[in-house]
């Protein structure tokens, strides 16, 4: 059933996608960081989701009509340079094999970056994207902050497999880090009790790192 709702999304959000990229940026960013097709048991546990997501944003640079653009900020910059120096210096890594492998993973990972910030320019563009990255790592902050609260911190809290959070200590340094994004969603959100329950939800974060 999840394999069904799972695929289901994906392909209700496809064709929206295609013709606005930032759309397909926050698909990306939602099924690469939460990781919700290994919360599946049937054949979408080891879809390749994430790529799919990747090629559609490709194909969207060339039909999208909405303006794509480049900030060249300062940061953007920075970014752009560090990325250059990982290159560099996985040149001369002691161990190339390894470290080539993490840099091809990197790399993708940075391409879509920059698409995210030339398709991500306006203030609802942001928020949604702020929206999609907290509670993608939200959900396993409840989750694990409820698993603690009802073990009495006798059980260890782990992410999804196969992510980059699937270790413990890789999982509380995401929620905590997630927990900022959520505060200031908290201080910009209109309805109490959704302040109510990002509140909430940052309590948990903080017990789920703890697990």
């Amino acid at each position: 059933m999840r394999d069904l709702l799972l695929v289901g999304i994906f392909l209700a959000v496809l064709p929206i996608a295609l013709r606005h990229t930032w759309i397909g940026v926050l698909l990306w960013t939602w099924l690469s960081i939460m990781n919700p097709h290994r919360l599946t048991f049937g054949f979408a546990q080891d879809a390749p989701f994430a790529a799919a997501a990747a090629g559609v944003i490709f194909l969207s640079l060339f039909i999208t009509r909405d303006k794509l653009r480049m900030p060249w900020s300062p940061p953007v910059i920075v970014l752009f340079l560090f990325v250059f120096w990982m290159c560099i210096t996985t040149a001369f890594a002691l161990d190339p094999g390894d470290s080539w492998h993490q840099l091809n993973k990197v790399l993708k990972i940075q391409l879509v970056t920059a698409i995210a910030l030339m398709a991500l320019h306006e203030r609802r563009h942001i928020e949604l994207f702020i929206w999609v990255n907290a509670l993608s790592i939200g959900f396993y902050g409840f989750k694990g902050g409820l698993y603690t609260l009802t073990t009495g911190g006798g059980g260890r809290v782990w992410g999804p497999a196969g992510s980059f959070i699937a270790d413990n200590n890789h999982l509380a340094v995401a929620v905590i880090m997630v927990i900022p994004l959520l505060n200031y969603l908290r201080t910009v959100a209109t309805h109490k009790y959704l302040r109510l329950g990002l509140l909430l939800l940052m309590v948990f974060c903080a017990f789920s790192a703890l697990g």
